[in-house]
């Protein structure tokens, strides 16, 4: 019965690509799977992110990679375009307790240069951040329209620390 059941298992194996391939996954399809997940997902995990919650995201745009060899070193570019509704955000910051932010659109683009020691380096352009409020020593909200500039290099720096982290956690 035992060689039977191997040979079943290994069948299975051999046409999982086949699956895999007649469900047409793809990147595109995996990132929008990703994002219809996030919602669901953040609530469990948001001390590591510092978001609370989000109404909506979608892809907004084709997700990118590209390649390059220049001197002899590969430089990789992936980029995706993101729109989000309803973020809710808790800084790490003592003095923040919320803030939130009714609509953005991010346009992420990360450069790795392969090596020994990754060179990373990520742009963040928001050409669309409107209605951010920011809720302070626990009872005091205001609108924070004013340092946009703050939140932006912020999110960036964000981005390039779980990069790494990533890059190291696959090494």
């Amino acid at each position: 019965m035992k060689p039977f059941h191997l040979i079943g298992i290994l069948l299975l194996l051999t046409l999982l690509p086949v699956s895999i391939l007649a469900h047409s996954s793809n990147v595109q399809s995996i990132i929008d799977s990703i994002l219809i997940d996030i919602p669901q997902y953040l609530p469990d995990n948001a001390a590591k992110f510092h978001v609370q919650s989000v109404e909506h995201i979608v892809r907004s745009c084709p997700f990118s990679f590209h390649e390059t060899l220049l001197d002899g070193q590969i430089t990789s570019t992936f980029g995706i375009c993101i729109n989000a509704t309803g973020l809710v955000l808790t800084p790490p910051i003592l003095l923040v307790n919320k803030v939130t932010i009714e609509r953005t659109k991010l346009d992420i683009s990360v450069q790795v240069k392969k090596a020994v020691h990754p060179e990373i380096k990520a742009e963040l352009l928001v050409p669309v951040l409107d209605g951010i409020h920011v809720k302070a020593l626990g009872f005091f909200t205001f609108s924070a329209n004013y340092i946009k500039g703050i939140i932006i290099k912020e999110a960036k720096k964000r981005i390039e620390i779980e990069i790494r982290a990533l890059i190291a956690a696959l090494r």
